[in-house]
């Protein structure tokens, strides 16, 4: 098992995925009130952007968890509190043990049986929406897992959004991508040199240019 470890920390992290800015591409940020992903093209239109706070949704109920991941009973109960929460969105805060590889996804976030004798748990979704942002446990697998199988599982194109009403916003980023140093002399994440998880610059720039912040990078 620790062999297999060790073998998924060797090569090139995941390249990180972006938004797109042309007009007709997704932007990253949403409607709270309604789930809507907003193009590039909608957001120079201020009449739709940012929407409109006579909306019927007038109240938001977010259910938020991190390290949830772990497949085990305790994920299962605390997965059925939030569902009798009935949130409009659910968001994981990161972490899906102990590696986030595709099979521990598959049981440990969408539910799937390992052997017929183990039932998987399920991550609940929120009516209008669920999205996933990573923590450094998905990077022990360089990542791959978090982008090429929870992501599209959630029809989710980037680790990091924005929802939005004309009064509040709030915003997922990615603790998770820069997390670890990597070896000077191999290409693979250095398990045992943690970092102070700066953001992407993309993830910056997105968030000077699409949601017009005024931030800055910090360096590692």
């Amino acid at each position: 098992m620790w062999l297999t470890h060790l073998t998924s920390l060797q090569g090139k992290k995941h390249v990180f995925p972006t938004y797109s800015l042309t007009d007709e591409s997704v932007s990253g940020i949403y409607s709270a009130f309604d789930g809507k992903h907003y193009t590039n093209g909608d957001l120079k239109d201020k009449e739709v952007y940012p929407p409109d706070s006579s909306s019927p949704h007038s109240d938001i109920k977010f259910a938020i968890a991190s390290d949830w991941g772990s497949g085990t009973m305790e994920s299962a109960a605390v997965a059925e509190l939030m569902r009798l929460h009935d949130a409009d969105y659910t968001v994981h805060m990161g972490d899906v043990y102990y590696e986030s590889l595709p099979e521990e996804i598959d049981v440990s976030v969408l539910g799937k049986s390992p052997n017929p004798y183990q039932q998987g748990v399920t991550w609940p979704d929120g009516k209008l929406g669920t999205f996933m942002v990573s923590g450094n446990h998905e990077l022990l697998s360089l990542a791959n897992g978090f982008f090429d199988t929870l992501l599209p599982s959630k029809n989710q194109l980037a680790s990091y959004m924005s929802l939005e009403t004309d009064h509040w916003r709030v915003i997922g980023l990615d603790s998770g991508y820069n997390s670890y140093n990597v070896f000077g002399w191999i290409n693979g994440i250095d398990e045992l040199s943690e970092t102070d998880a700066p953001q992407p610059q993309e993830i910056i720039d997105w968030l000077n240019n699409t949601v017009k912040l005024q931030v800055s990078a910090r360096s590692e």
